[in-house]
């Protein structure tokens, strides 16, 4: 007899989802390897390639077997696949939308998320842009102050007519 309990089938679809993952990420890699290969017999250099392809999909980190299926591992894969930068507060209820098991834990206290924020931004794995956070290797720039433009160069101008100075 099957065990068709709820939650049997829930962790069998997700290790199916994983063993998914793990075979897509192989599959890109055998490309990426063909790209660099074709590259090459081009003549072109890695950092060459990266600047014809800016807008390359990100490569996953690796993982560590400790944190999968944790809050702060959530955490880090919303960020990481976000296009765009959360607030605390939308981070704290995707969190909750995705797993009902963070959704109890975020019902019962707030700490374990917001301890799991200060410790990412304090190591770096979580950056904050104004009150927007993002994973690292999807954060822009920060502002930079402005470079000064040669003598024959005018700058640009706004559509209101301001100079952007």
């Amino acid at each position: 007899m099957t065990d068709t309990s709820p939650i049997r089938l829930i962790a069998s679809r997700l290790e199916s989802m994983i063993a998914d993952r793990d075979d897509h990420l192989r599959k890109a890699e055998e490309i990426n390897t063909r790209i660099m290969g074709i590259a090459a017999n081009l003549g072109l250099r890695p950092e060459e390639l990266a600047e014809l392809t800016p807008d390359a999909a990100p490569r996953l980190p690796p993982e560590n077997k400790r944190s999968v299926g944790t809050m702060s591992a959530a955490m880090l894969d919303i960020l990481f696949k976000a296009s765009r930068g959360y607030t605390r507060i939308e981070l704290r209820d995707e969190l909750r939308n995705q797993n009902e098991r963070f959704a109890e834990q975020l019902d019962q206290n707030m700490n374990s998320f917001y301890n799991n924020l200060s410790r990412y931004m304090k190591k770096g794995k979580i950056v904050e842009r104004g009150e927007l956070l993002y994973h690292p290797s999807r954060a822009p720039v920060e502002d930079s102050p402005q470079l000064s433009l040669p003598e024959n160069v005018t700058r640009l101008q706004a559509k209101g007519g301001e100079d952007g100075e």
